[in-house]
């Protein structure tokens, strides 16, 4: 009986000391590709300009849409922008929703921008967004989240650099709103995070909501000086 024992114990522990083994070269053997990968992305050549990385290192990515969501004043009056740069030779549309983390404590903060954005195109899509005052100078966490489409198929990739990877972002329809993220009719999965400061701002002017949208550069168009300029002001 001990050496049936014994040979039990020798073949159990053997065998987990193979499966150990072969786990640990599977994810030495994903380490491996991930950092291969990572290699060749980071040496190939864009084959646009990569507006957004110069203007906002740090930014934001869901499938081949790029972006960053910066606070930024007109005047007395409180913006929020959305600056994108699509990754792709063909048209994309997209959602974005921004929530704080508890969007039931602060529903007026919340806010979806909807982009249309060309081929390679870099834009702003720009928002008036009004601050409650006992909010302001505060810092809050924010959720981050995307709905990315190309109705005629991606195109080329142009551009290899990515951003830090948001979640899904999903409605009944694709017209998702800031009511529906905060009534809960908008879904978000694995958001990212975003912690701002909340700007001061004196207006009383009650634009919240008002927007704009804006194409600096496309496929096609000449390099002009000042784009970056133009769009680092509001970072």
């Amino acid at each position: 009986m001990g050496g049936a024992a014994g040979l039990i114990m020798r073949f159990g522990g053997g065998d987990i000391s193979s499966g150990a083994r072969n786990a640990g070269s599977v994810i030495l053997a994903l380490v491996v590709l991930a950092a291969v990968v990572w290699c060749i992305t980071a040496l190939k050549k864009d084959k646009v300009p990569d507006f957004l990385r110069k203007i906002s290192p740090r930014h934001f990515h869901r499938d081949g849409l790029s972006f960053a969501i910066v606070p930024s004043q007109t005047g007395d009056h409180q913006l929020l922008d959305c600056l994108f740069q699509n990754r792709y030779s063909k048209q994309c549309e997209a959602q974005i929703v921004f929530t704080p983390k508890d969007r039931l404590k602060y529903p007026q903060l919340s806010a979806v921008f909807s982009i249309q954005c060309p081929g390679a195109g870099l834009g702003r899509r720009r928002l008036h967004w009004k601050i409650p005052e006992y909010l302001q100078g505060k810092r809050l966490t924010f959720n981050v989240a995307s709905v990315v489409r190309y109705p005629e198929g991606r195109g080329e990739l142009l551009r290899y650099h990515t951003g830090q990877h948001v979640g899904k972002a999903e409605g009944n329809n694709w017209g998702l709103t800031a009511l529906g993220v905060f009534a809960g009719a908008v879904v978000i999965t694995r958001p990212a995070n975003l912690i701002l400061l909340l700007p001061f701002c004196s207006s009383q002017t009650d634009l919240d909501g008002e927007t704009s949208l804006e194409i600096f550069w496309k496929i096609g168009d000449a390099l002009e000086t000042g784009i970056i300029e133009k769009l680092s002001e509001s970072v």
